[in-house]
């Protein structure tokens, strides 16, 4: 999904609830252990002790706003800002693009 500047320099993805939760301390765990593994300026790899990759960095960040993140909280804004200083979602390689 490449990211768009729309007006103000932000992007727009719109907020999609994947499934009912009941509980909303299994979210949040979810969330803090996706955050944790953000470098300082919004780099995810595809696994902890990963290289930093479009693709991690791109998943990691749909990720957090698919379970609700607003577009301004870090580490959301820091990675959307890599990713699109680093040729956006379209840089990803071919397979992950499928």
């Amino acid at each position: 999904m490449p990211l768009a500047k729309e007006k103000n320099g932000s992007a727009s993805i719109s907020k999609v609830t994947v499934k009912e939760r009941e509980d909303e301390r299994e979210e949040e765990e979810e969330e803090e252990a996706i955050t944790v593994k953000s470098l300082r300026d919004g780099r995810w790899g595809l696994y902890i002790e990963g290289q930093s990759t479009m693709f991690g960095t791109a998943m990691n960040y749909v990720t957090l706003r698919l379970l609700g993140k607003e577009a301004e909280e870090e580490p959301v804004e820091r990675g959307r800002e890599w990713i699109l200083c680093h040729g956006t979602a379209t840089a990803i390689s071919s397979w992950g693009k499928m």
